[in-house]
């Protein structure tokens, strides 16, 4: 998977406003992607996989709000 942060570090960056309602929805849309490439993988991965690669995001996400 992609280095979650940095992508969702350079997409804030890139909003025309920073505003924690434009930021909510940078992160829903990264969940909803991340939720159906992981659903969409032939052969499907294993549960603890896509809920480590959720739970990895959310940390991303969380990181990002702190800086």
């Amino acid at each position: 998977m992609a280095d979650f942060i940095a992508v969702l570090k350079k997409t804030i960056d890139n909003l025309s406003e920073n505003t924690p309602e434009m930021r909510s929805k940078v992160y829903d849309k990264a969940r909803a992607t991340i939720a159906k490439k992981l659903a969409d993988r032939v052969p499907p991965l294993a549960p603890s996989v896509v809920d480590q690669q959720k739970r990895t995001l959310e940390d991303a996400i969380s990181s990002v709000e702190r800086s």
